[in-house]
């Protein structure tokens, strides 16, 4: 993600639109990296971190070479997992977790163009789209039946951030307030959020 947190905010995720442009950067990233954990969260990864501060996200990824920005981490399913590092889908429960890891890493701008279409930017989420290209050319070498994965992850995730919009905003609300979840806090707010208990992957 290509986001650089300028401040805390203190707009609602609500007041997007009416925010400073400094604001609106911290807020796009908070709703941002929100569509990535509740997506992830529903479809039953573990969801490690959330965090838009630079410093904590340095020391968690311990990579001098990968450059900080606003993130989440995740561990997917094992079946998804697996169909990745054996790079094939054999079974259609496997097809789904590649699915929702690839919705997963979708929820996150197009939650951005929910929320605000009008200052959305396609290009701050090119690493989420290069990360969607690098699974599905793994798992599926023949290039239509990748492009069909992609366009059944694409209907997956905007019906998904469609309906999950009020859990969006709820934790990109406490992230841009805390600046860092980790992955306690993370089940804690999703459960207070969905009233459902963490999944297992």
């Amino acid at each position: 993600m290509l986001y650089k947190r300028e401040q805390t905010s203190t707009a609602g995720i609500s007041d997007l639109k009416n925010a400073s442009h400094g604001h609106q950067h911290a807020l796009a990233a908070a709703i941002h990296e929100a569509g990535h954990a509740v997506a992830a969260w529903r479809f039953g990864f573990r969801v490690i971190a959330a965090s838009l501060d630079i410093n904590f996200i340095k020391t968690f990824r311990a990579d001098d070479a990968v450059p900080a920005s606003p993130m989440v981490a995740i561990i997917p399913s094992v079946r998804a997992r697996a169909a990745i590092e054996r790079g094939s889908i054999r079974t259609k429960d496997e097809k789904t977790q590649i699915l929702n890891l690839c919705a997963h890493y979708m929820a996150g701008p197009c939650a951005e163009y929910y929320f605000a279409p009008a200052s959305y930017d396609r290009g701050w989420g090119s690493a989420d789209w290069m990360m969607i290209g690098e699974i599905l050319t793994t798992v599926e070498k023949n290039e239509a039946r990748s492009k069909k994965l992609f366009n059944s992850a694409r209907l997956h995730v905007d019906s998904f951030v469609r309906e999950h919009l009020a859990e969006i905003r709820a934790f990109a609300q406490e992230l841009d307030r805390k600046t860092t979840l980790l992955e306690p806090e993370i089940n804690s707010l999703m459960h207070e959020i969905t009233g459902i208990p963490a999944k297992a992957g």
